[in-house]
């Protein structure tokens, strides 16, 4: 009996959804991909076997490949994932502080190079700045 990692499936995304092996349009446009970008924890799981596979059945590979610069953590500084259940719904979060909120939130703490220690209760201060930048838009629009 053989068994498979979690992983195991990964290096198939390419030709699953390109429908290989039939050559088409798509496929010559999209993959090989000219830039990843990535989690620097996720390279070896599923990178590392998606350009194994791409050399092995259709002699493509990934031209350029990028980590991205950060990692979502908790305030603990653990990854955040759904197994731990440390990581929040997107839609209770936007429902409360609202969606520019936790756009501007994760921008703003997100360092080049660093992990983001995020928590629901930062996106009050990008609640309090989007409202800003809200009333300044009003504010301009206001007719004399």
């Amino acid at each position: 009996m053989t068994l498979l990692d979690t992983w195991f499936s990964s290096w198939l995304w390419p030709f699953s959804v390109f429908d290989w092996p039939k050559e088409d349009g798509d496929v010559k446009y999209f993959y090989p991909t000219d830039t990843l970008i990535t989690a620097p924890d996720i390279i070896f799981f599923w990178v590392a076997r998606m350009i194994m596979a791409g050399w092995n059945l259709g002699e493509r590979y990934l031209s350029s490949m990028s980590t991205s610069p950060a990692l979502s953590r908790d305030m603990q500084g653990r990854k955040m994932s759904k197994s731990l259940g440390n990581s929040p719904d997107p839609l209770d979060v936007i429902t409360t502080y609202g969606a520019d909120a936790l756009r501007f939130t994760i921008l703003y703490l997100a360092p080049i190079g660093q992990d983001v220690l995020y928590s629901n209760e930062k996106c009050e201060m990008g609640r309090n700045f989007a409202n800003k930048i809200w009333n300044a838009g009003r504010f301009l629009l206001i007719e004399p």
